[in-house]
């Protein structure tokens, strides 16, 4: 059995290899994983290669034949500047905080496309079913406006926008291959990061240099 990480970064505690240690093989993203996994020698018995990022779909070729396209699927205006949320799913996500704000936020002359977690689209929580509905309604007005959960694919709407808001995953993690402008939204107080890192057993140092994200 293989490991493949999704994402391009992921913590390696003591505890956390001790998950994967089922696996026979695991492939990491990058040396700061390997580096990680090396303070755990001796814990695990797996064997590991460093392959880097390892793409899961195919990404559009950012061009502007390629942007008319997606964006005309959508009914929105090539011309105008697309901003796209897609924040992460419940409990870890800045939807049921965030999305309205943002829809009222982002300027008229702007498309903005919204793709949530689809956890909190086809739920049967009030509160989700409520916002979903003044969502719509704000859209409505705004006529530029579209939460898509089915037209465009995940990485058509990554290559048509110009700025991605996310809760700094995966999301914004490919979007990197556009080096376009991010902003990610801190869903978690960096002290309750530091807490689960260092209750998780992880080495000091790389507590530090994944802090440093917020920098």
């Amino acid at each position: 059995k293989a490991m493949i990480f999704h994402g391009t970064y992921r913590e390696l505690s003591p505890s956390a290899v001790g998950n994967i240690s089922g696996f026979d093989h695991v492939f990491l993203n990058g040396p700061r994983m390997e580096r990680m996994l090396l303070r755990c020698e001796g814990q695990f018995s797996f064997s590991y290669s460093v392959c880097g990022y390892v793409p899961f779909v195919e990404f559009p070729e950012a061009t502007p034949e390629n942007r008319q396209r997606i964006l005309g699927k959508l009914g929105l205006d090539a011309k105008k500047p697309t901003v796209f949320y897609a924040p992460a799913r419940r409990n870890c996500g800045s939807w049921v905080t965030c999305a309205e704000a943002i829809a009222r936020g982002v300027p008229d002359n702007c498309n903005l496309v919204m793709r949530p977690h689809p956890s909190q689209v086809f739920t049967r929580k009030n509160a989700e079913r409520q916002l979903l509905r003044r969502l719509r309604q704000i859209m409505a007005e705004r006529q530029n406006a579209i939460i898509d959960m089915a037209v465009c694919s995940f990485p058509e709407l990554l290559c048509a926008a110009d700025l991605l808001i996310g809760d700094g995953t995966s999301p914004n993690e490919e979007f990197l291959f556009y080096n376009r402008p991010h902003i990610i939204i801190e869903t978690t107080p960096q002290d309750a990061v530091r807490r689960k890192l260092q209750n998780e057993g992880m080495h000091a140092d790389d507590i530090e240099e994944l802090m440093s994200l917020y920098a």
